[in-house]
C-alpha cells in the first residue's frame, strides 16, 4: 500500500506510476493481450481510476501536511 507520510516529509506519487499500477492490474484481471489504448473502454477506465487515485492521494497528502508541522 502507498505511503505518503515518511520522515523526510509528505509524498504525491507520479501520476504515471499510479498508471503503470492500474494497468497492471488490469492486465492480471483480463490477460495480458488486453488492449489498454485511451481509446478503448477498458481504456477509459484505467484513466478514470487513475485520476481516482490520484485525487484521493492527493487529498491524503493534504491533509496529512497540516497534521504535523515538522513533516510539512
Amino acid at each position: 500500500m502507498y505511503s505518503y507520510l515518511v520522515s523526510t516529509g509528505v509524498i504525491v506519487p507520479d501520476t504515471s506510476l499510479l498508471q503503470t499500477e492500474v494497468q497492471n492490474e488490469f492486465f492480471n484481471a483480463f490477460g495480458d493481450d488486453l488492449i489498454i489504448t485511451d481509446n478503448t473502454p477498458q481504456g477509459v477506465l484505467i484513466v478514470g481510476e487513475t485520476a481516482a487515485r490520484s485525487t484521493f492521494l492527493q487529498n491524503n497528502a493534504a491533509l496529512a501536511n497540516q497534521i504535523n508541522p515538522n513533516l510539512a
